[in-house]
């Protein structure tokens, strides 16, 4: 065999491969206090109750629905599909939080100590108010945890000796250790099934906001999908893609939101069956695919659509062939009379690169999550210049399943509100 491939990295080597830094936090787009696009805290009518989470519940249930409205279509190739990442946190016993803490102030990391919380059942066994520092409860140590490295706990920088550098690390333990484990754990008896204890789990994240563009504003819907595993050309647990979709209404889609359009919208006077998409972006690492329906404009009628592509520029090679694909994707119908608002997304392709080198024949290496828009190979997208192929047909769309069916159809669609949570 080969040993090298999903080898898991064992402590204290894995912390040589993470960045040193903390990343700092993003702060909220200026336009989204602008607009109070999570609805004013201070207004007479501001009510968060159900659920308790920071938005207006007026408000979130009109961003629920905006993205319900454009929620994407998932075409699985193999038995990954985006999942409630809550469900492991709740299910704690099997995806409990590691906590390492590294001393790297040596020529060689050293693993200073390593403990977990199992998370599920916090809720029934909270932590008493009295409870001393050091209290061994599950829930008591994370709320340790959470003073001590939380959004909001003082950082207090003490002098450190040259003889020490600590590093922490946090994260999920996800069951399965190696593509063969996972396929075992997700995929179920059936060949790129998805296995029964896992059904009911489809969940996309989904964190609008608003930013500025030009002299106007866009509104931009960002989908966040969560797989538990990665089993392609870089092999890991805990796999976070994005995609997003930029709205806009019809009559203006060539144009930002004036900031009039966008208050009408958020007060709920701007009727949301005349909006569409604007443009979608596609995350691939480094690499960021946008595709635009507003230029040229995907609505307009066959005739001025194919004028404005005659006088467009194509930058890129291929571009052409793009529009024409946008422009049949943009209608539900063959007479283009009512558009199509879900992002069509291929997940898990079959991975293209020297990696493969070191593998032995496999079914595997097709779990990799990246949200591909079309069929076809996708070059130099991975690490180490791998690359991906969907060889799905594009007709896997032409009839699809309910938007509440099971997670086991080839096409999962998450244009549900039980889907769907705003962040």
């Amino acid at each position: 065999g080969f040993p090298l491939v999903g080898q898991e990295i064992p402590k204290p080597d894995y912390v040589t491969y993470l960045p040193r830094e903390t990343p700092r936090a993003v702060t909220r787009p200026a336009a989204n206090v602008t607009f109070q696009l999570y609805g004013n805290p201070a207004g007479a009518a501001w009510r968060d109750a159900d659920p308790v989470d920071g938005i207006d519940d007026a408000r979130g249930a009109l961003l629920l629905r905006l993205a319900e409205r454009f929620a994407p279509w998932v075409a699985r190739t193999s038995y990954g599909f985006p999942m409630d990442a809550r469900r492991f946190v709740a299910s704690g016993a099997t995806s409990p939080l590691v906590r390492d803490i590294f001393d790297l102030a040596r020529p060689s990391p050293a693993l200073v100590r390593s403990d977990s919380i199992a998370l599920a059942g916090l809720a029934s066994a909270p932590c008493p108010v009295a409870a001393p520092p050091g209290d061994p409860r599950p829930d008591c140590r994370l709320r340790e945890l959470l003073r001590t490295l939380g959004p909001q706990a003082p950082r207090i920088i003490d002098p450190i000796g040259a003889d020490r550098a600590i590093h922490e690390v946090l994260y999920l333990n996800f069951p399965g250790d190696s593509p063969e484990s996972w396929a075992a754990e997700y995929e179920g008896a059936t060949r790129d099934g998805v296995a029964e204890r896992y059904l009911g789990w489809a969940k996309t994240m989904v964190h609008p906001f608003i930013v500025e563009a030009g002299d106007g504003f866009e509104f931009v819907l960002q989908y966040w999908l969560f797989y538990p595993t990665n089993d392609a050309g870089n092999v890991h647990e805990g796999d976070w893609e994005h995609l997003n979709v930029v709205i806009a209404p019809r009559e203006s889609v060539t144009r930002p939101f004036a900031a009039a359009e966008l208050r009408a919208l958020l007060e709920g006077t701007l009727p949301l069956e005349e909006l569409v998409i604007r443009r979608v972006e596609h995350f691939f690492h480094y690499w960021i695919l946008p595709l635009d329906y507003s230029r040229p404009n995907v609505y307009a009628p066959r005739d001025a659509w194919e004028r404005e592509v005659q006088t467009l520029p194509t930058t890129r090679r291929g571009q052409a062939e793009i529009w024409r694909l946008l422009r049949e994707r943009a209608w539900a119908d063959d007479a283009e009379t009512v558009p199509d608002l879900h992002p069509r997304v291929f997940i898990g392709g079959n991975d293209h690169g020297l990696n493969l080198l070191l593998a032995g024949p496999t079914r595997l290496g097709r779990s990799s999550h990246g949200s591909y828009p079309f069929p076809g190979l996708f070059k130099g997208i991975g690490p180490a210049g791998t690359g991906e192929s969907i060889d799905l047909a594009w007709d896997v769309f032409d009839d699809p399943p309910a938007a509440d069916a099971p997670e086991s159809e080839r096409v999962v669609r998450y244009d549900h509100p039980s889907r769907l949570e705003i962040l």
